[in-house]
């Protein structure tokens, strides 16, 4: 003789109840903030500096006009290249501003935490989409400015510029990725 019996409980109740989402929600945001957080630390070192040293800037402003034209072939022949398409871009200025610019902010209405590079006035605002996505832009040059392939033009013209991909942010997320679970491992208590 088999015995049939069954338990009902009101689980309902306790996952409902306002104290326990809101330790959910405050658990749920501390956590979201400790990945943004390293998501950002990991977008930032992938890109690496690469600007003249101190010694091939005092070569270009010598007193040698030889000296000088040659030093200033050589750092734009060296610094000039870009990163391979697929890694994350080089950051050619000085100190975290430009393609280094990157934050994570909590967005209290979706409840979620973002993070991303600083937009960018030139542009539109697409230099940080088109290093991580690649693309293309028509872009107006200007009489003796110089363009990737480093020829000059004469007068305005409208130039397709192509750009591959080198993305950071999904890089850096991916790399993150596997020490996400631990900030919501063991948040809520009761």
């Amino acid at each position: 003789m088999m015995a049939d019996f069954g338990l009902t409980m009101k689980a309902t109740y306790f996952f409902t109840s306002e104290k326990v989402m809101k330790e959910v929600r405050k658990a749920n945001k501390v956590a979201l903030m400790r990945t943004s957080h390293d998501v950002k630390r990991a977008a930032k070192r992938s890109i690496k500096t690469r600007r003249p040293t101190k010694k091939q800037w005092e070569l270009v402003s010598h007193p040698n006009p030889e000296i000088r034209a040659k030093a200033r072939r050589k750092i734009e022949a060296k610094f000039r290249d870009s990163s391979s398409p697929g890694s994350p871009p080089y950051h050619h200025g000085s100190g975290s501003g430009g393609i280094k610019a990157i934050f994570n902010a909590w967005d209290p209405t979706l409840k979620t935490a973002v993070v991303g590079p600083l937009r960018f006035n030139q542009e539109g605002g697409i230099v940080p989409r088109l290093l991580e996505f690649g693309g293309t832009v028509r872009r107006r040059v200007i009489k003796g400015t110089r363009i990737p392939a480093g020829r000059r033009r004469r007068g305005t013209t409208v130039v397709t510029m192509r750009y591959r991909k080198r993305p950071t942010m999904r890089l850096a997320l991916l790399k993150v990725a596997p020490k996400m679970a631990k900030y919501w491992r063991g948040s809520v208590s009761g």
